[in-house]
């Protein structure tokens, strides 16, 4: 399936988020990732919340990147392409309210003949993720498996919707991506399991929930509320959650 066919519909929208052209005045992905320029791709959340804990600032940070990111680099993977994700050839464009807004790449993916999975998504989980996320996990002192989980999180998401379109293909990725406990290198697959279903625990929203393995800390923002995928939620009470099931389709209206 060719990379439109599969960013169409409601995920029409992911497929601006690539532009191939480099900008001089774009953040390089490079100077994220050493450090030198993060605080300036950070500023608009920490002026939106001013005082709030730093981890949840650069946790939904990382959620605002990640889907620029992921759509475009995962449906590639699935189509069979090999993505531009090396750090030093990738710019970050910021937009209006200083938050991720595009990213600028060479090209939207190039075939390689016989490519296997591993061979797919290795310039998205060995090139660009690991040393990203990391830096994003020490500058805001929270675990990396948090920033993992919300990477999960997404693709489960992408894929999910792939396979209810009826592509197969999309199971065997999601297989691969989060089924083993240990990668081929013996080291922890950071994506493992990323999302359970659970019986609903609460009699308004029906069977099954979807939930976060670990929560992305967006309560911890001032004005803000634990989403609809919290790991949290089964331990609150049924007031709460009913407050919160408000709260969701307001936003939604």
């Amino acid at each position: 399936m060719e990379l439109n066919a599969l960013l169409s519909g409601e995920l029409a929208p992911y497929r601006e988020a690539w532009r191939v052209e480099r900008h001089a005045d774009a953040l390089p992905l490079s100077a994220l990732i050493d450090g030198s320029r993060l605080p300036e791709a950070l500023a608009a959340l920490e002026r939106s919340h001013p005082g709030a804990p730093r981890r949840a600032q650069v946790s939904q940070w990382a959620k605002h990147y990640l889907r620029l990111l992921l759509p475009m680099a995962v449906a590639g993977a699935v189509a069979g392409l090999v993505m531009p994700l090396s750090p030093a050839r990738v710019g970050l464009r910021l937009g209006d309210d200083g938050l991720p807004a595009a990213l600028e790449v060479d090209h939207l993916g190039l075939p390689l003949a016989d490519a296997d999975l591993a061979e797919r998504y290795r310039p998205l989980l060995v090139d660009h993720l690991p040393p990203l996320l990391e830096r994003l996990a020490d500058y805001g002192k929270l675990s990396r498996r948090v920033l993992w989980n919300s990477a999960g999180n997404l693709i489960e998401h992408l894929l999910q919707h792939w396979r209810d379109d009826g592509l197969e293909a999309a199971a065997i990725h999601a297989d691969w991506l989060f089924q083993p406990r240990r990668r081929d290198d013996g080291g922890h697959n950071l994506l493992w399991q990323p999302v359970r279903y659970v019986e609903s625990f609460l009699p308004p929203v029906p069977s099954p929930v979807r939930l976060r393995r670990l929560c992305c800390l967006r309560y911890e923002l001032p004005g803000e509320v634990c989403c609809a995928t919290c790991p949290l939620l089964p331990n609150k009470s049924e007031e709460e959650l009913h407050a919160l099931l408000r709260r969701w389709r307001a936003a939604e209206s």
